[in-house]
């Protein structure tokens, strides 16, 4: 041992040459470094999560890199270092300054403490790099850390060398007795940082061997340095410590040791009743899991609380109705899969929520809209026929939604009494006339296409001298007449009167003069469309009319010698339906003011066909009320000069259809209806309008999003995935129930192997194993501890008052977090029970060392007082910095999660600290018969 101090010392040059070219490498090795900002990396090989990560990594490699939108993984890469940490450094070295400039006996001590330190830092950080990866906790925390848990091993160092060069010995000479004489203390130190660190690396949750690993590798770093940096600069700035040396505090610790020798019996039991209590206390306090707060990690983080479901594909026929048996719950928001998203049937109404559910509200789907486009794929042929009052209707309905512009104005068309020259020719083959109402439609009289027939001349009847103001007789007023006559009679147009008689459904019968003034005067003048076909005024003379042959009928017909019957009748004609006869025989009047009679007469002659104006035409069909096909409509709307299209009509059929056919239970899945609307509906002109540009793209994007989702929830080798949202809070007492609901739900749905991967799940995870962990850490730590300190003091009992001074501390800090309120992270609990437990032993050994030396020759109260003024010095130097440093740093950060871990840091160091200082020798001073045994035995 002693020739490797003098080595050290004496290749002192070149070993600092060598440790600054390795610095100066590390340097630049720095930003190389992997740092890993997903917590899941962590989780223990038996945790069912991890096991879900691995195959999720495997088999769906698109939906892994996306887990930051499922809440498992906070952020990428190194910008979540908050930019205030430079700030916080530079705050904390400062910090760190003022309290060695204050406790040190030089100047340059503190600067060559601090480049020591700094040499460490940078060997720490740069072989961070040859690490697959460093968690984004460890890469923040381990600087500081790094700094507090390694500056005593410099002041032990430097306080050695002191005591050397007083006893008149050269700078070389004074290095290598300090460098022997310390060395043990400071390897007993060190040691024990260490193995308290190494300790993490037994938990099963990895990231205790992540922080574990780094902060054990930078503690064997600075102590690497401690011994090959600090010497070579101690010795060259010698001269300059001489000329900046500065008094120090001086402390008496006299009237302290006087107090703790007193009252040792008290502070003994307040001891272990403190122990006892906190121990008890500190289980109160709740962990946190969550970085459950604003902060670089976590200000990108998911809105909602979603969950992964990996099942088999073998499966995937129960998972739509696990999905809705979850979807049962309040707080889930929305449940997808492969199955629902693509294979689901929905009806119009369902998917038009669908839509709505996944846009967030930003596409949503008219309800209507959909009902079209549903119709339309389950009636490919478009078959429909509308009367023109339902077409017209539609008209007004579309252009109020800007779908079309075309206004047709049929009233204004029949008021005029007149047609325009048709915009468009109509092709040929469009004259072909089909069968096209749904009854059976009347042979038009005077078609463009038949012939016309000769109108053979009828004998009329003599009748009797007219009476009245147009001398209708009763035979004229009971005869039925053909359209020819009719118009004859009346002398009105006779292709209006064949319309007419078209309309009344007597297109090659016959009607009672007074049926037809009824007709007329019922059916056509109160509707404004056909009332411009009689002659203004006329509707006063039809009145006249009217009345006139009500009365001739109703005074019935005179009896001639000719006639003796009475009856009014030829010999070879039947008595038609509505004569009206004298005495014996009543009038029946039914037949007579009946519009829509099917009773005939039969002909003597034939009728005279009368050729219908387009107008006329389309009057009559506007009027029959009958449908047509769009071919029909079309064609009769281009002939009257309206240039409408038959895309516009096919538009007007389909929306009608949907309206008066559409089946409202009818159900396709999301991928029928996208593939039909993008590869058949958008492609056909007619319809496209009917979509609009807005639902055009919500389709089409809605398509993309479908397609995108699917490559994601689809697996490589048989694994598919199902995404439930929910408004849980991702750590909660009450999400904690709803993962173990949801987790027995899908026990029992499916039979395969799945896995549950989410934010909640996670911590779920953790919240169950981490006691289990704590006490795997506590055990191990304070065994290892012991071991080393029994070791170091060559007694057994010793170490029970030293650890449990430490732990003691340790519980009153983990209750102080509880007692204020809140909760404590669950690295800010491994950092206080491994770091500390290992960070502030030191201080119990140095101080107990100290005594045990004394008490050889020494009484009690002598011993305590020799060990206050051998340790106390060293103890609030470091002590101090531990303390103070990461308090003042918590304030110049934002990263609330840092600040939580730096704050219980610097409380836990300050609680060990007190009870080292004021408790621990009172301790010492009561259990002095038993220590001096058990040493000297």
């Amino acid at each position: 041992m002693i020739r490797l101090n003098r080595f050290l010392v004496r290749n002192r040059v070149a070993l600092f040459i060598i440790m600054a070219a390795l610095t100066l490498c590390c340097a630049f090795l720095i930003p190389y470094t992997n740092i890993n900002t997903d917590m899941t990396k962590y989780l223990p090989d038996t945790y069912q999560m991890r096991q879900g990560m691995d195959v999720l990594q495997e088999d769906l490699p698109a939906m892994h890199d996306q887990l930051r939108e499922f809440g498992t993984v906070f952020a990428d890469g190194n910008d979540l270092i908050p930019n205030d940490l430079p700030r916080a450094l530079i705050t904390g070295f400062s910090l760190a300054c003022v309290v060695l400039f204050i406790m040190c006996s030089s100047f340059v001590e503190v600067l060559l403490f601090l480049l020591t330190i700094g040499f460490a830092v940078v060997l720490n950080m740069g072989t961070n790099a040859l690490l697959p990866s460093v968690s984004m906790m460890t890469h923040m925390l381990a600087n500081i850390l790094q700094m507090v848990l390694s500056m005593d091993y410099c002041i032990i160092l430097m306080n050695r060398y002191r005591q050397e060069k007083a006893v008149g010995l050269a700078p070389v000479e004074a290095m290598e007795n300090a460098v022997s004489n310390a060395s043990a203390s400071i390897l007993s130190s060190a040691f024990t940082t260490i193995v308290s660190l190494l300790m993490l690396i037994f938990m099963k949750i990895k990231i205790g061997a992540d922080m574990g690993t780094v902060l054990a590798k930078g503690v064997t770093i600075s102590l690497l340095c401690n011994f090959t940096v600090l010497p070579c600069l101690i010795i060259w700035f010698d001269k300059a410590i001489e000329k900046t040396r500065k008094k120090v505090p001086a402390i008496s610790a006299a009237p302290l040791a006087r107090f703790e020798v007193k009252f040792r019996i008290p502070l003994a039991v307040l001891f272990i009743v403190a122990f006892v209590t906190f121990a008890i206390l500190q289980r109160r306090t709740p962990t946190s899991f969550s970085p459950d707060w604003k902060s670089a990690a976590t200000s990108d983080g998911p809105e909602t609380n979603d969950m992964l479901l990996l099942y088999r594909d073998s499966e995937a026929g129960r998972i739509p109705a696990l999905l809705d048996t979850l979807a049962n719950d309040p707080k889930v928001t929305t449940c997808l899969s492969y199955p629902s998203l693509v294979d689901m049937p929905m009806t119009a109404s369902e998917m038009a929520a669908f839509f709505n559910e996944m846009s967030g509200g930003e596409m949503a789907v008219p309800e209507d809209l959909l009902g079209i486009v549903y119709y339309a794929r389950s009636h490919p042929e478009r078959d429909e026929k509308f009367s023109l009052d339902e077409l017209l209707s539609s008209i007004d309905e579309l252009r109020s939604r800007g779908l079309i512009d075309r206004e047709i104005d049929l009233d204004a068309l029949f008021a005029s009494g007149t047609e325009e020259e048709a915009v468009v020719e109509i092709p040929l083959e469009e004259e072909v006339e089909v069968v096209e109402t749904a009854e059976p439609e009347e042979t038009t009289v005077g078609s463009e296409e038949g012939e016309k027939e000769e109108v053979e001349a009828i004998d009329e009847p003599e009748v009797e001298k007219p009476q009245g103001k147009y001398g209708i007789t009763y035979e004229q007023a009971t005869t039925p007449l053909t359209a020819a006559q009719m118009a004859e009679m009346t002398g009105l147009d006779g292709s209006k009167i064949a319309m007419i008689f078209r309309m009344a459904g007597k297109a090659r019968g016959t009607m009672m003069p007074l049926e037809f003034v009824i007709y007329v005067q019922e059916n056509v003048l109160t509707n404004r469309r056909f009332a411009a076909f009689i002659p203004k005024g006329a509707d006063k003379q039809l009145q006249e009319v009217r009345e006139e042959l009500e009365a001739v009928i109703s005074a019935g017909p005179e009896i001639s010698p000719l006639d003796p019957s009475g009856l009014g009748r030829n010999d070879n004609e039947d008595n038609p339906s509505g004569t009206v006869q004298n005495d014996d025989v009543q009038v029946d009047t039914s037949t007579v003011i009946s519009s829509g009679g099917e009773a005939e007469v039969e002909k003597s002659v034939e009728e005279e066909e009368v050729p219908l104006s387009p107008l006329e035409r389309l009057a009559e069909m506007a009027l029959s009320g009958h449908r047509y096909s769009s071919t029909r409509v079309y064609r009769a709307l281009r002939r009257v000069g309206i240039p409408v299209t038959k895309d516009e009509l096919s538009l007007l059929y389909l929306y009608n259809g949907a309206k008066r056919y559409g089946d409202p239970s009818e159900k396709l899945s999301t991928g029928e209806l996208l593939d039909f609307v993008a590869d058949t509906l958008l492609q056909d002109q007619a319809v496209a309008p009917l979509v609009g540009d807005s639902l055009r793209n919500i389709i089409l994007e809605s398509r993309d999003t479908l397609l995108s989702s699917v490559s994601l929830l689809r697996g490589l080798n048989g694994w598919s995935a199902a995404v439930v949202m929910s408004d849980y809070d991702v750590e909660s007492a009450e999400s904690f129930a709803y993962i173990e609901r949801t987790h027995a739900k899908a026990d029992a749905a499916l039979e395969a192997p799945h896995y549950w991967i989410g934010a909640s799940e996670m911590y779920k995870e953790l919240k169950d194993g981490f006691p289990a962990e704590v006490m795997l850490l506590t055990i191990l730590t304070v065994l290892s501890i012991f071991l080393i300190v029994a070791v170091t003091f060559n007694s057994v009992f010793i170490p029970f008052p030293l650890v449990m001074t430490v732990l003691t501390g340790i519980y009153a800090d983990v209750w102080a977090v509880g007692a204020n309120g809140q909760t404590m992270y669950f690295i800010s609990y491994l950092i206080v029970q491994g770091i500390l437990m290992g960070a502030t032993i030191d201080y119990s050994i140095l101080f107990t060392g100290y005594y045990l030396r004394s008490r050889k020759t020494l009484p009690v109260k002598e011993s305590i007082i020799a060990a206050y003024d051998g340790s106390i010095h060293s103890i609030l130097t470091s002590g101090l910095i531990l303390a103070l440093v990461p308090f003042a740093m918590s304030f110049t950060m934002s990263d609330a999660m840092i600040c939580s871990i730096l704050k219980s840091i610097s409380a836990g160091a300050a609680t060990i600290l007190l009870l080292i200082l004021l408790v621990l020798p009172g301790v010492i001073a009561a259990l002095d018969k038993p220590i001096m045994r058990g040493r000297y035995q």
